[in-house]
């Protein structure tokens, strides 16, 4: 919320958090709920600098599992679907998060892929989970 330098007159804060990019929008958030009166400003808007100019900032992790160039890769490699398989994860629970302690300014969203298994000699059926 935008107001006038006047209105901050008098007032006393705990911690002043300059630039309201990512870093800084998480540490005021963090700070308020440890109890501290925080004064967040930045020259322009939330997240209006270099934030709103990475596109990897709260994706869901899916990207992490799409392989260079083949499938097989994650066959001959095991280890990196391992690796691939804990990012994504991480990156799910971390946006979980966000959007449990931010509901205002992001929304939980559900996907649902359908997985189909080929029987022999039959048509192809839906994978019951």
């Amino acid at each position: 919320m935008r107001q006038s330098l006047e209105t901050l007159k008098g007032s006393s804060f705990d911690v002043l958090v300059v630039g309201a990019g990512a870093n800084g929008a998480s540490a005021a958030q963090q700070l308020t709920a440890a109890g501290y009166s925080v004064l967040l400003v930045d020259k322009g808007d939330f997240g209006s600098g270099s934030s709103s100019r990475s596109t990897r900032m709260m994706h869901c992790g899916l990207r992490y599992l799409a392989p260079g160039k083949s499938m097989f890769e994650f066959v001959r490699e095991p280890r990196r679907l391992r690796t691939a398989v804990r990012m994504a994860r991480s990156a799910m629970q971390n946006r979980a998060e966000f959007v449990e302690n931010t509901p205002t300014r992001a929304l939980a969203t559900n996907w649902f892929y359908p997985i189909y298994r080929i029987l022999l000699g039959r048509s192809i059926l839906p994978l019951q989970c």
